[in-house]
């Protein structure tokens, strides 16, 4: 394991190099270069780690990263340099540079995850919860599930999607949106069920129902809930079976024509096949991870606020910190006066080009979330610990501690959209499902206890 430790940071100060001197215009070929680099750095990591697991967070982070922070340098920029949100103005002279901070991003995660793994590695690597939940817990469980489900339909949740995506119309349903900030939650505490369960038949029914809940919510056009719902679900079914690297290969292949029919839908071609899915954008399969790559901007625009006015030294990560507490938002904007706009970096992007009365919101980064808030030495110290929390947390997941499993499931299942959200955007669903499970379980022993007496 010395090796790893050797290559790490070997990785790192390569990166460091290419991010010294980068230049302060758009290079092509430096972009290649730096994109090689990551190549090489996803592809030892991985493989380093396949021993471990074969689809986690580790895959799904590396994956999204990929998208959000290499496609628009090189794939995107030198055909159509004003495309979707980067018809927004930014200095296009930083491109090289941040693309160069963004390795330096994954070669720190890269360092802290591979530095920990070492310590880890002799360490067991079978799920085995210690804890089990009865028959009758899972049945309750299921159905407080399904009426929660039922409500937000009731609630006219189908509609409050239909309206945004497949109608074009912002719709401003308050309770939907009051009990859609509960989902996640919800989701990710339910599908860790699947860890304590010990009838098969009952895991299978978690399985149906939370599938059956992620169909019917891409009937409505969204694909931030399904997604969430199926990468937890894939993960734990990685995590109870072995796969193979053909199986997880064909899975993420499946999960992308799916994703990108579900965005031929929502542009009206509800006749999508394969071909016009591959045809109909202007960069083929790439053009359909634009969620993801738009939010590179973000990037740009940080790293050039940084140089013209100064870091936010944490304010603008606030929002994060306060995040898991309902109103202490706004709790402290009123008690410092510091404008809303501050405290967290996607509201920041989107005040910088529109002020405060925004059409749309621009979104965030997580390079530049934390670039903005520390600098240089931030990226390398936040994304190290990162890397280390990641491995800590899933290995004593897999020494039996349920609360870890649910902290690993929950930054798991948001890996992919952590890309483009800031640092702390996890903090929130792993504070509330913790709550959940410890207040749930809770009152299920208290039962328990009682029927015995």
């Amino acid at each position: 394991m010395q090796m790893n430790r050797i290559l790490a940071v070997t990785i790192l100060l390569v990166s460091i190099l290419l991010y010294i001197f980068a230049p302060c215009t758009y290079s092509f070929e430096y972009c290649v270069w730096v994109h090689i680099v990551f190549i090489f750095s996803a592809i030892t990591v991985l493989v380093i780690d396949s021993h471990n697991e074969k689809v986690g967070f580790n895959l799904l982070f590396s994956l999204s990263f990929f998208f959000t922070n290499f496609v628009y340098p090189i794939y995107i920029y030198p055909v159509d340099p004003y495309y979707s949100l980067f018809r927004f103005p930014f200095n296009e002279n930083v491109i090289t540079k941040c693309t160069a901070l963004a390795q330096v991003a994954y070669s720190a995660y890269l360092c802290g995850y591979l530095w920990y793994l070492r310590k880890i590695a002799t360490k067991v690597r079978r799920i085995n919860v210690s804890q089990s939940s009865d028959s009758r817990y899972i049945n309750r469980m299921t159905i407080i599930v399904l009426i929660y489900f039922v409500l937000f339909v009731l609630a006219g949740g189908l509609e409050y999607f239909e309206d945004r995506y497949l109608r074009g119309d912002m719709s401003t349903n308050m309770l939907v949106q009051y009990i859609m900030l509960f989902f996640p939650t919800v989701i990710i505490f339910f599908s860790s069920q699947i860890l304590l369960c010990k009838n098969d038949k009952q895991v299978k029914c978690i399985y149906i129902v939370l599938s059956i809940i992620a169909i019917i919510l891409l009937s409505s056009g969204t694909r931030t809930f399904p997604l969430l719902i199926f990468s937890t679900l894939f993960v734990i079914y990685c995590m109870r079976n072995k796969v193979s690297p053909a199986f997880v290969l064909l899975c993420v292949i499946v999960g992308v024509l799916s994703m990108s029919f579900i965005g031929e839908v929502r542009n009206g071609n509800l006749m999508g096949n394969a071909n016009t899915i591959l045809e109909s954008s202007e960069f083929g399969v790439l053009g359909y991870f634009s969620d993801l790559f738009v939010n590179n901007r973000n990037l740009y625009v940080f790293y050039d606020f940084v140089e013209q006015e100064s870091y936010t030294y944490g304010l603008t990560m606030v929002s994060g910190i306060l995040s898991p507490i309902p109103f202490a938002q706004k709790l402290f904007v009123e008690i410092t006066g510091i404008p809303y706009h501050f405290l967290g970096s996607a509201d920041l992007s989107t005040f910088l080009e529109f002020g405060n009365q925004p059409p749309l919101g621009l979104g965030t980064n997580i390079v530049g979330d934390v670039y903005l808030a520390f600098g240089i030495i931030g990226v390398f110290i936040l994304f190290s610990l990162l890397g280390r929390f990641v491995v800590f947390v899933r290995e004593k997941m897999k020494n039996g501690s349920y609360m870890y499993a649910i902290v690993y499931l929950a930054i798991a299942s948001d890996a992919i959209y952590l890309c483009r959200a800031s640092y702390l955007d996890p903090l929130k669903i792993v504070v509330w499902t913790l709550l959940l499970a410890q207040g749930v379980r809770y009152i299920h022993s208290r039962n328990r206890n009682n029927c015995t007496l």
